[in-house]
């Protein structure tokens, strides 16, 4: 199964969806997919789905626990769940400002940093995202194991330290 989840914030996210359902109709995949899909008004082609507004938060946690693959936004809740209960690494695509996605550009500035942790992969607004995608579909990278992370206060006071850095350039 592959779950895909776009937070459920006002702003639509309708160049991440379009992308995820353009690789999965090319591959010719009939694997499920679980789209959480927020404000966005794009139909998915895709024909083996199963689409909704939101999910709880205990949905989401069973979904990524579940999935094979877990694709998702950039925002901060999302990531951390997905670094905890995926078991492979989530794919994240944050939202861009430049792009009339979000109010600023937090989620790449988090991801970066998740990723640079190696926690995450993600793909930037100027990546090929259909082909990162694509790649990651068919070939996920595992997550480590739980025992290997650091823990949750601890990355939280990383993550806290790197956007006040952030914040002072």
């Amino acid at each position: 199964m592959i779950f895909l989840t776009v937070g459920t914030t006002q702003f639509p996210f309708h160049r991440f969806i379009r992308a995820v359902d353009n690789v999965l109709l090319s591959t010719n995949r009939n694997e499920k997919l679980i789209a959480q899909v927020g404000r966005c008004t794009y139909r998915i082609s895709y024909k083996n789905k199963k689409v909704c507004i939101d999910a709880s938060y205990d949905e989401l946690i069973q979904y990524m626990k579940r999935a094979r693959v877990v694709l998702g936004h950039g925002g901060f809740g999302t990531a951390l769940l997905g670094i905890r209960y995926s078991r492979n690494k989530i794919f994240v695509v944050p939202r861009s400002k430049g792009l009339g996605e979000h109010v600023d550009d937090h989620q790449i500035y988090l991801s970066q940093y998740l990723e640079e942790k190696k926690l995450i992969k993600m793909a930037l607004p100027s990546d090929d995202l259909e082909g990162l995608l694509s790649s990651y579909v068919t070939s996920p990278q595992r997550n480590l194991p739980q025992n290997l992370f650091v823990t949750r206060t601890r990355l939280i006071n990383n993550l806290t330290q790197y956007t006040e850095a952030i914040g002072q350039l």
